[in-house]
Formats: structure tokens, C-alpha cells, sequence
């Protein structure tokens, strides 16, 4: 007995020695982040609100370590160009990217180039109510003279769209609001800035709203409990009586297989880069999105309640993965 006992106590002792080196290891890594070239790919192209909030963190980044910050932009394909890229690498930490729902994608692709569930999010870094804005080459003013319009001439209305996300925001926008348009897709939303404020396209809905408040666009309806300061004139979907309440999230995303302690430096450095002055200069401030920061958790469950959200546009819209 005591022989199977003394056993005993030597295989937990085994166990708690080893957990303390798996513990240790893990730290080691942790404060070694990063320990090589670091990568962050942007779905989106150059000058949009993703690639700002990527430049920042790499130049915050460089404050802070010796090792080279690369940012490669990867537009394309419902983020599936970044994402094949971000599955490629090392789950070591070192190559993350800014993107949407990693989920997303399959709702639009049949033969996925990586397997969507080996991508998950580190941290949502800002998240704000959508903005349905038009341009002013539209003639339209407000809410009331834009359903007036889209009742009136179905399918005739134009949005731009920056992902395959972003498009299902507006099939799930239309839903809610009871008509019918024609989503165009392009490269990032920079594009679609732009084919908003020339008219290319009569709408879209924005997270970005430095153009409504510079009154280059017309903001005509947001998400939101509430008004935004920056904008009153604009009134919300449930004060319209909408339940209706679409949010852009914009997150950082890393391999699934990142070891936990990276995980968490990883995101330290989101929290720790949306509470800069700089951060809060530029996106804050200088585009109305209000800083988040969250924690991997948080990141994880609202991209699973989105998910469920987007499925069921596409469901309803017959879009099916091809």
C-alpha cells in the first residue's frame, strides 16, 4: 500500500512539475513576442479603415520591439486572399489579420482554399452602429424620401460593398426595411467611399461616418440605442420603429492553433494600441469609431451571433456557396 501510494505521489508530482514547464514555456513565449518578422494582412485594400488600424498597430508595435513589421494588403475574394495567407503561416503568433468573420466566407464559396474554423478572432479593436448613408448625386435627403424611392423603383438602387460580409449587411438591410437593390462588390472600402461620394453608386452603409460629418455624403439612418452626437440629425432605426440594429466590428484575427500565452499578448497589444493617442486621434475621434479593444471571448461570441445573422440573410436571398 504505501508502495502504491509513494507511486502515487511521484506521478502527481511528475504531473505538477510538468505543467509547471508547459506553464513556464508558455510565459517564456509570451515575453519573447515577437522574436521575428511580423506580419499583418489587411482584407482590404490601401487607405480603408482596416488598413489604417493595421498601420497603427504596426508602427505602435515598432515602439516597442526590434523586430521588422510588415503590412501586406490582401483585398479579395470575401477575405478568403488574407485568410489563405494567415493559414499558411506559423500559428506562432507572428501573422495575424484584419478582417471580418472568418465564418463568412463559406456562405459564398463552395471549395474553400483553407478550413474556415482554423481561423478565429483575437480581438474586436472598434465596433460601431451602421450608417445607411447616399450620395449627393442621388437627390436623396432622408430616410422618408429614400424608402419613397426604393418602394417605388425596385431593384433600381445601388449599393457598394467592400466584402462578402458587407454585402449580406445590405441583402439583411433590405430585408428589414422591405425592398429590393443591386449590390455591387468591390476591392476594400476605400472603393466604395469613393463610388459613394462620385455617385457611382446611389448607397452603402458605412462604420466610417468622417464623411458624413464632413458633409460629403448623406447620412440618412444609423444602428444604435441612441443619436450619435456627431451626427443628429440622423435618427436611429428604433426610433423609427425598426428592430433592426446592424453593428461593423472590425477584428483582428490569428491562427486557432495559437498557443494560449500568445494568444493573450496578442491581445494585450489590441487593448493596449486602441487606448493611444494616436488610435484615438485617428479612428476614435477622427472617423467616430468608438474603441473597444475586447477580449478574445467577447470576440468570439459576437462573430458567432453575426454569423448566425448573415446565414440567415443569405438563406432568405437564396445566395448559395459557389
Amino acid at each position: 500500500m504505501a508502495f502504491r501510494q509513494s507511486i502515487r505521489a511521484a506521478a502527481a508530482a511528475l504531473g505538477f512539475f510538468a505543467g509547471l514547464a508547459f506553464a513556464g514555456e508558455a510565459l517564456a513565449q509570451a515575453q519573447a513576442f515577437p522574436n521575428h518578422r511580423f506580419t499583418m494582412l489587411v482584407a482590404s485594400g490601401a487607405g480603408g479603415t482596416l488598413d489604417l488600424m493595421a498601420r497603427l498597430m504596426a508602427d505602435f508595435m515598432r515602439k516597442h520591439t526590434d523586430q521588422p513589421i510588415v503590412v501586406e494588403n490582401r483585398p479579395g475574394g470575401g477575405d478568403t486572399i488574407a485568410l489563405t495567407a494567415l493559414v499558411a503561416a506559423p500559428a506562432d503568433g507572428h501573422t495575424i489579420a484584419f478582417g471580418g468573420p472568418p465564418m463568412i466566407a463559406p456562405l459564398f464559396i463552395k471549395d474553400m482554399p483553407y478550413n474556415a474554423a482554423d481561423v478565429t478572432p483575437v480581438s474586436i479593436l472598434s465596433q460601431t452602429p451602421y450608417t445607411l448613408v447616399v450620395s449627393k448625386a442621388s437627390n436623396l435627403h432622408n430616410f422618408k424620401e429614400f424608402m419613397a424611392y426604393a418602394k417605388a423603383n425596385p431593384g433600381k438602387l445601388t449599393f457598394g460593398s467592400a466584402t462578402a460580409s458587407h454585402s449580406l449587411e445590405m441583402y439583411g438591410l433590405m430585408i428589414a426595411l422591405g425592398f429590393e437593390g443591386n449590390v455591387i462588390l468591390y476591392k476594400g472600402f476605400a472603393p466604395v467611399e469613393t463610388a459613394v461620394l462620385s455617385g457611382e453608386v446611389n448607397a452603402s452603409i458605412f462604420g466610417n461616418i468622417g464623411k458624413v460629418k464632413s458633409g460629403q455624403i448623406v447620412g440618412i439612418v444609423t444602428g444604435g440605442d441612441a443619436r450619435n452626437p456627431d451626427m443628429p440629425d440622423v435618427p436611429t432605426y428604433k426610433e423609427l420603429g425598426y428592430s433592426y440594429d446592424p453593428r461593423a466590428g472590425y477584428t483582428v484575427l490569428a491562427r486557432t492553433a495559437t498557443p494560449p500565452a500568445l494568444m493573450d499578448r496578442l491581445v494585450k497589444e489590441c487593448q493596449d494600441l486602441v487606448r493611444t493617442p494616436e488610435y484615438t486621434a485617428r479612428i476614435t475621434n477622427g472617423l467616430g469609431i468608438p474603441a473597444v479593444g475586447s477580449t478574445h471571448e467577447y470576440a468570439v461570441k459576437y462573430n458567432d451571433a453575426y454569423y448566425l445573422q448573415l446565414k440567415a440573410a443569405a438563406d432568405r436571398f437564396g445566395i448559395k456557396p459557389q
